[in-house]
């Protein structure tokens, strides 16, 4: 983490408008620590590589104002203003005009010639030690930034003893090579550099507290329970195979869309229709049950040879494409400004930028893919106002309305959705605790375990959460973490 060194010419500058003895160390030291713990925690945000070149941090100047103390004696006035009136602030905001609440951007600061930032855990200063004295590094948490670490884990041991958390039992070696990776690796992108100071995050806190990062529970409206700040759900998979190594993932196959699919017959009943839902929703049948040969055969149609994708990453956008249609995204070729001015554009042009337009147009055409959409379409209305008739509150609650009061169906639709994947995990995880299977990580639709199931354990979760649920394509998918 940085530490910040500010020039003895603010300390001595506020002395004076503060004389009591005491008071003005304490004031500054105050201001320094909740600056430094905000750019800290900003820290596991992505930052561009040019912020990172800039040193430009990302920073909500409202925090650091209203957390950073105030002068009693001078009427009350805030730290942070008092020093900026006198010509001694220590940051600068770089992106003035952008940053508030109605865009929802946040501030990017630099600092000022004030103060001395002292960061031995970039990548470029551990780049600069030898095998041997990062190795060193890395085994234990200095004894110049336990103080930083331990005001962080201060308050996650605090939710503990109030049962507010997870605990997440680390692999440190399995990390610690992780970071050597890192470290050791050339042309870093902007999101490796953000993995890597999740890594050493985790890996340091682990180191203060016997191997073990507290993760606090946030409990969502709409069913899953999340974690504040970093966690097993927040870093990318080649970090969480590192922080749970050997340890083997069960992922709900297609989670979103078997579920959807469970209703196919139910919609038939209520229409009278004789036809079967292999027939009728043909598109998300041969997607559920033919997976691989509804992905060859739609890559065939979507890249050509002269594709500047790899075989997996096509592959990969393609699945990225999908479960955004699943989740409600439309099939359209968009983009747009928002009212406050910023730039938008549909899912899909996202997933398939304008330098691939000639694959997105191919996908948009695809007949697998309209049909997809169709009958996912006509699965959605039905499951919501089966829902809505069965439970009318849907139609009021807060956070299933759209800004001007209306209710949102495709809200209502991904509230109905994480309920029941929270159905279907509640199921594993008990079947799993019958079979004193170790739990080591939830992640929403997946679970990490400690060893790996046999067939006929597995086999058995996936037809008891069948056989409760009605969700007859309900199957698990197995993943080594290595």
């Amino acid at each position: 983490m940085i530490r910040l060194i500010v020039n003895g010419k603010v300390l001595s500058a506020l002395k004076v408008a503060v004389p009591k003895v005491g008071k003005a160390e304490g004031y500054l030291a105050k201001y320094v620590a909740n600056l430094e713990y905000e750019v800290n925690q900003r820290l596991l945000q992505n930052r561009p590589l040019l912020m990172v070149r800039g040193k430009h941090y990302y920073a909500s100047l409202t925090t650091v104002q209203e957390k950073g103390g105030q002068i009693w004696s001078l009427g009350n006035i805030r730290i942070h203003k008092w020093l900026a009136d006198n010509k001694l602030a220590l940051v600068d905001q770089v992106n003035k005009g952008q940053a508030n609440n109605i865009t929802g951007d946040i501030a990017i600061i630099k600092f000022t010639s004030l103060v001395e930032v002292v960061d031995d855990e970039s990548v470029d200063s551990l780049a600069k030690l030898n095998d041997v004295q990062l190795d060193q590094y890395l085994q234990a948490v200095p004894a110049d930034e336990i103080a930083l670490y331990q005001s962080l884990l201060t308050p996650l041991l605090q939710a503990h003893a109030v049962g507010e958390v997870d605990l997440l039992t680390v692999d440190q070696d399995a990390m610690i090579d992780y970071v050597k990776r890192v470290v050791r690796s050339a042309n870093l992108k902007a999101k490796d550099q953000t993995e890597y100071r999740k890594a050493l995050r985790i890996l340091r806190v682990a180191q203060l507290n016997q191997g073990v990062f507290p993760q606090i529970k946030r409990k969502s409206p709409f069913g899953r329970t999340y974690y504040e700040g970093v966690s097993i759900q927040s870093v990318h998979k080649e970090l969480r195979k590192a922080i749970l190594y050997g340890c083997y993932e069960y992922d709900v196959k297609s989670s979103v869309i078997c579920w959807k699919y469970a209703f196919a017959n139910e919609l038939f009943a209520s229409v009278g229709k004789g036809s079967t839902d292999e027939q009728e929703f043909w598109a998300i049948y041969y997607y559920l049950t033919y997976k691989k040969e509804y992905f060859d055969d739609l890559q065939s149609k979507v890249f050509d040879s002269n594709c500047g994708w790899d075989d997996l990453k096509q592959k990969s956008k393609l699945k990225e494409a999908l479960t955004a249609l699943s989740f409600g995204a439309k099939l359209a070729d968009a983009t747009w400004k928002s009212a406050n001015g910023k730039d938008g554009q549909s899912s899909l042009a996202r997933i398939f930028p304008n330098s691939y337009i000639d694959e997105r147009k191919c996908f948009l055409g695809a007949s697998e893919v309209v049909a997809f959409k169709r009958q996912q379409a006509k699965l959605d209305a039905f499951i919501v106002n089966k829902f809505i008739s069965q439970y009318p509150f849907l139609s009021t609650m807060p956070e299933l309305q759209t800004k001007t009061g209306r209710r949102s169906n495709s809200k209502v639709l991904a509230w109905l959705y994480q309920h029941a994947e929270t159905i279907f995990m509640d199921i594993v995880r008990r079947e799993l605790k019958k079979l004193n299977v170790g739990i080591r990580a939830n992640i929403h639709d997946a679970i990490v375990v400690d060893r790996k199931l046999t067939l006929v354990e597995k086999s058995l979760i996936e037809s008891v959460v069948r056989h409760r649920t009605g969700v007859l394509l309900f199957e698990l998918g197995e993943t080594l973490y290595q």
